[in-house]
């Protein structure tokens, strides 16, 4: 246990494991319930040794040992009555916490159920042992109620003013109100509990101090006693201003993590949202690109077919198509326009001619052919504005979708990869 104190905790367990061989080896081979007892409590001092050390697993593993040694001591015909039942209760009181920390709530369950069932932890002095299973379980206030009757029952009988009374008892109070998220209880429990271990250190001091005095009785050492109660209570004063910091710099961390998170998600959100977006457009603009493949395809088609069929005069002198379209006479002109303003605004997509600071109409015309006189025209009806309007639109789309796809980029960078200017 003094190596657990100085948090030496391999080397401390690798003592109680020794212990706990040694004894088990002498409780098979003894008769008297004893050994079996002795066996019991070293066990018990090793799974709590663990839970305090948050080793929950290693030991809820123990209950087997524990179980174990308790049917030994069970069957010890010398055992004194209630021996046993008592022991149960506390193998309870102390698994039913660590099943909760281990996740398996359903056996913490099953676990204070039998322990409640314990005529032990019915008894007014027993009752106190349910109290940890109950915080562990969240079920604070039930925790309370038997809190306050501990807490009667020891005022009424013993001094409270102890470290007993401040751990278990206030410790498992301040626990119950701190799950229940009740701050002003909290800091009432935090209060008594300070102000009993200043007492407590006084009470200490004083001893030390009267201690002290018997054995150098002068002057000099009665005043760097003093000195020394001085010091102790300026360090208790710093101590206490550096847990109030503390407190407030972790409720206040907590706000700023709890903000930031909230701010990450709904970033996250957006971005995805804009990414899906983006896939989206890219996909209408692929279907675009294929139905107009198709349709020269088609187009291609129906000239040689007809073109097989030129057989007479008058289908030889049929005018031949120039490289700008011409308007048929059969299709509607805005299903033609249409589709021209569908090449063009593919061909700028697909090659990215707008990133080209010098990319203007004229270059665009010499890979489509457009009559110059429906140019504009098709631009303001298909596209809702000028053909200048329409490729700054572009440039700002490529622009948004790189700093979502390189978030690491300068706005410079972003502007010359999207043909803009400053």
């Amino acid at each position: 246990m003094n190596l657990m104190i100085m948090a030496q905790h391999d080397e401390a367990f690798s003592h109680f494991d020794t212990a706990i061989t040694i004894l088990d080896h002498e409780a098979r081979t003894n008769s008297g319930y004893h050994a079996w007892d002795e066996l019991f409590y070293a066990l018990g001092m090793k799974l709590s040794s663990l839970y305090e050390i948050d080793r929950n697993e290693e030991a809820y593993a123990m209950f087997p040992m524990m179980e174990q040694a308790l049917k030994g001591l069970e069957v010890s015909k010398d055992a004194p009555d209630g021996l046993a039942e008592l022991h149960r209760a506390e193998l309870y009181a102390m698994l039913c916490p660590v099943a909760y920390a281990t996740g398996r709530k359903a056996e913490g369950d099953a676990i204070y159920r039998r322990l409640e069932a314990n005529p032990v932890a019915s008894t007014p002095e027993g009752e106190y042992i349910r109290i940890p299973g109950l915080v562990a379980a969240g079920r604070f206030d039930e925790a309370l109620r038997y809190v306050r009757r501990e807490k009667k029952l020891l005022q009424a009988n013993t001094d409270t003013v102890n470290w007993d009374y401040i751990n278990p008892h206030l410790q498992s109070e301040l626990e119950a109100w701190q799950g229940k998220g009740d701050v002003g209880e909290v800091a009432r429990v935090q209060a008594a509990m300070l102000a009993l271990t200043d007492t407590l250190r006084r009470r200490e001091r004083t001893a030390d101090a009267l201690q002290w005095s018997e054995i150098y009785e002068s002057e000099e050492k009665d005043a760097q006693i003093k000195e020394e109660q001085q010091n102790a209570d300026r360090w208790m004063v710093v101590a206490i201003a550096v847990i109030v910091v503390m407190v407030v710099g972790g409720s206040l961390g907590w706000v700023i993590v709890r903000k930031n998170r909230d701010i990450s998600r709904r970033s996250l959100a957006l971005v995805a949202q804009v990414k899906r977006q983006l896939a989206d457009r890219r996909e209408l603009d692929g279907k675009i690109a294929e139905n107009l493949a198709l349709r020269d395809r088609l187009e291609q088609l129906t000239k040689e077919q007809e073109m097989g069929k030129a057989c007479t005069a008058s289908e030889a002198a049929q005018p031949q198509n120039s490289g700008v379209p011409q308007e048929d006479d059969g299709a509607k002109p805005t299903d033609t326009d249409f589709i021209l303003f569908e090449r063009m605004v593919c061909e700028m997509k697909n090659r990215q001619l707008f990133r080209d600071p010098n990319f203007s109409r004229t270059e665009l015309l010499k890979i489509v052919p457009v009559p110059q006189n429906k140019f504009a025209d098709i631009f303001n009806r298909f596209a809702g504005m000028s053909f200048n309007k329409y490729v700054q639109n572009l440039q700002l789309d490529h622009a948004s979708e790189l700093l979502i796809c390189h978030p690491d980029w300068s706005i410079d960078a972003v502007i010359k990869e999207s043909g803009m200017s400053r």
